[in-house]
């Protein structure tokens, strides 16, 4: 049974020259391909030349079987197997793409979001939260499996820069918790009630911290400071975000955005990811994303690679 597909016959019938009621009655339900080698045989020359002179034509391929017609090119694309359909995604456009993103449930997206590279699913994180917000919202313990990885341990003179800024008050319970003794900057209480803070003193300790002590203060920061403290981090180097885990951001999104916001900050990713991501998507779900293809080139592909599909089509 060949594709059906909805196209002007009296425009096939003249230019190949097939009465009208032989097209709708005797050929009813055959294919291209079927009709004109019937034609051919019986003598239609025009029928005979049909591969040179609409095959090889896109222009002519277009106007034949009306391919501007999205109900024409959903026919021809949902009778195509997944492999086909794949050969396909690279004609698609970046907002075409995006535009199926629709077609997943919101789990769905979250779940391809953890398949992006690094850099990339934090550019998608970043569209939806300031980098101040997004550190607010980490959890102490995703703070901590980076403050462990081999590549932060390399950057103690920036860590201890950024440590530095913290309210005084803060390093000096940092301090206490890794010594188990008062921090030397610790003065007494001033006229206004609150204790006075040598920093330099502070700071002093801290830098005399061997590498292992040093790390143990980095763990002991109180959470909401912690966060505070990566911020400036990342803030200064920002491939940081880098090591937190695909999980720590995309549990972050799905406890404050909805699918639309991830849809509208999937603008940054790129187009080998956005075409991984659209392959996901059910045969037919992806047959109708791919209607969005340029009429010409999607003849123009037609016509290279799928003489068999275009063979197979049938009119209405």
């Amino acid at each position: 049974m060949g594709i059906g597909i909805e196209t002007n016959l009296s425009l096939i019938c003249s230019a190949f020259n097939i009465s009208y009621k032989k097209i709708t009655e005797e050929y009813a339900g055959m294919s291209v391909s079927e009709i004109m080698t019937k034609e051919a045989e019986a003598g239609n020359t025009l029928a005979a030349n049909f591969d040179e002179q609409i095959l090889k034509d896109p222009k002519k391929l277009i106007e034949f079987i009306q391919l501007n017609n999205p109900s024409n090119k959903y026919a021809i694309l949902s009778n195509m197997n997944e492999a086909d359909l794949d050969e396909l995604l690279p004609f698609l456009q970046s907002d075409d793409m995006i535009m199926g993103l629709n077609f997943f449930t919101q789990d769905k997206l979250l779940e391809l979001l953890t398949t992006l590279p690094a850099e990339q699913l934090v550019n998608v994180t970043l569209q939806m939260f300031s980098l101040e917000h997004l550190m607010a919202l980490m959890p102490a313990k995703e703070i901590d499996k980076v403050l462990d990885k081999t590549e932060m341990k390399e950057k103690k003179s920036l860590e201890a820069e950024c440590l530095k800024k913290l309210p005084p008050e803060i390093l000096a319970q940092v301090i206490e918790a890794v010594t188990g003794q008062v921090a030397a900057g610790v003065g007494n209480v001033g006229l206004d009630g609150k204790v006075n803070f040598d920093k330099e003193k502070l700071y002093g300790q801290i830098d005399g911290f061997d590498k292992d002590t040093f790390q143990e203060a980095l763990f002991c920061i109180p959470p909401a400071h912690k966060q505070m403290f990566m911020f400036e981090m990342a803030k200064e180097e920002p491939e940081i975000l880098q090591l937190f885990s695909p999980t720590a951001f995309t549990s972050i999104i799905a406890d404050k955005k909805q699918k639309n916001d991830i849809i509208n900050a999937s603008v940054v990713i790129e187009d080998e990811q956005l075409m991984q991501m659209t392959g996901q998507l059910p045969r037919e779900l992806m047959a109708v994303v791919l209607t969005q293809i340029d009429t010409e080139d999607f003849a123009e592909v037609l016509q290279k690679n799928f003489k068999d599909v275009l063979g197979q089509l049938s009119f209405s």
